[in-house]
């Protein structure tokens, strides 16, 4: 059966039944609109988060489960983000989980001993670097992602992300908080879509027009 939706927290199970976990990030191709693979949330099963792609995913008579068919072993998707200590030297490196400080390296054992370097010694720069295991260019877009105006005004959260039968972006629910109402915004009202959020090709006051249209 074709898969024709896609919702944040919906579940994910393998070809046993078993519950490998809820989607809750979502990576399309911006170029295209094509949503190619899902993030599933870090679980009992899964200790990190793993990326699967749509094509494996299939409806079940659950509304609420997706199936992994056995085109893809469960236990062999990849991690959604590959961390790894890597010797900085010169390169730049952008990342809050750096230490601001390069690390020590202390000699053994803690005491000076002849034939022993004393201590502390600095060693070459060290830190974390991470690696996305998503298509090269592709954006991943989870439940909280900004979503603006065409002006750049904030018009709500991404609830929800729909696609059609052929595996494109459909639609996304909008949360605009503060109690007001979702909004279901077409796909081909999205204009850009990067890690900044979803930016619409709308103004606000056309938003709200469609809105009161709607009632």
């Amino acid at each position: 059966m074709r898969l024709t939706e896609l919702r944040e927290g919906t579940h994910v199970i393998d070809l046993s039944g078993e519950d490998l976990g809820k989607i809750e990030r979502f990576v399309i191709d911006p170029s295209t609109r094509d949503v190619t693979h899902v993030v599933i949330e870090k679980g009992v099963v899964f200790p990190e988060e793993r990326v699967a792609p749509v094509h494996a995913l299939h409806d079940t008579d659950d509304d609420h489960r997706l199936q992994l068919d056995e085109s893809v072993e469960a236990d062999e998707l990849p991690l959604f983000e590959e961390r790894h200590y890597v010797d900085l030297g010169d390169k730049q490196y952008n990342s809050t989980e750096a230490a601001p400080y390069p690390a020590a390296a202390w000699a053994y054992p803690m005491i000076p001993t002849p034939g022993f370097p004393a201590y502390p010694t600095l060693a070459a720069p060290v830190g974390l670097e991470t690696k996305l295991n998503v298509p090269q260019g592709s954006v991943v877009v989870s439940e909280g992602s900004e979503v603006y105006a065409d002006n750049g005004e904030s018009v709500g959260r991404v609830k929800e992300v729909g696609t059609d039968e052929a595996g494109q972006l459909a639609y996304i629910v909008v949360n605009p908080g503060w109690f007001q109402s979702e909004r279901i915004i077409p796909g081909h009202w999205v204009q850009t879509i990067d890690d900044a959020g979803v930016r619409l090709a709308l103004t606000v006051d056309a938003l709200e027009r469609h809105d009161r249209d709607r009632r």
